[in-house]
């Protein structure tokens, strides 16, 4: 046969096969004839790579290693989780179970605020209420020194000391006791307690024993008043008065 004749036959071959394979084009494993490593469909114009059924226009069955950028028009959705690691910050998606904390941060009063506070999942008593609420001033340009606030509420009817804090008076808040416990309110360090008081839970009712330091007044709803001093309790009502000495 000439070598016209072979050209003929060859390209005959060639234009056969374009009509019936050429469309897809298929890498089979040389071990596993069943099994695709690569593969590209001539009619979607998918990828795929581990699998000859590409569901998308790059589908991977198997493990990604880029060691360069990837880059998107839009953004790139990760279903079933996302774990990223080696970043500034490392950013986790799923139940917080531990304790948080938020700063913010008001550059016109240069003003810092904080706020711990412990997140509990599950099942779990009160025992886990500890909770610190506080902020922070600084005088700037515009305002002078503004004294901070400070509310601390601990389950142990205790406090502790915080430095670079200070107090301001006139302070009202208002305190549902609704786990039984000890609370303690206190106007500055350098002053003993104002109210240390254990209450029971029954209504609208306090029952238990509230103490009063010297010199301070309790003043009720309708002109009652409860006043002491270093040797007398004073009950003053509406119309009448009555000293304990």
């Amino acid at each position: 046969m000439s070598k016209k004749g072979v050209l003929i036959i060859f390209v005959v071959f060639l234009l056969a096969l374009s009509f019936t394979s050429a469309r897809n084009f298929t890498i089979y494993n040389s071990t596993n004839p069943s099994q695709a490593y690569f593969s590209i469909d001539g009619t979607t114009g998918r990828v795929g790579i581990g699998t000859m059924n590409a569901l998308q226009g790059l589908h991977v069955i198997g493990n990604i290693l880029a060691n360069g950028t990837i880059n998107a028009t839009t953004d790139i959705c990760i279903q079933g989780g996302i774990c990223l690691g080696s970043v500034a910050t490392t950013a986790y998606v799923g139940t917080v179970n531990t304790s948080m904390r938020y700063y913010v941060n008001y550059t016109n009063n240069t003003m810092r605020q904080y706020v711990d506070a412990k997140v509990a999942s599950g099942i779990y008593d009160d025992s886990w209420i500890n909770r610190t609420f506080y902020t922070k001033s600084q005088s700037d340009a515009n305002l002078t020194h503004l004294n901070a606030t400070i509310i601390q509420i601990l389950n142990n009817g205790t406090y502790a000391n915080m430095t670079n804090i200070s107090y301001m008076t006139g302070i009202n808040f208002t305190l549902q006791n609704i786990s039984m416990r000890n609370y303690v309110n206190l106007q500055n360090t350098s002053q003993n307690y104002l109210i240390n008081t254990k209450v029971n839970k029954s209504g609208d009712t306090m029952t238990g024993n509230l103490n009063l330091s010297a010199n301070v007044n309790l003043t009720m709803s309708g002109g009652n008043q409860i006043s002491s001093n270093s040797t007398c309790i004073i009950i003053k009502g509406p119309t009448s008065r009555l000293e304990i000495c």
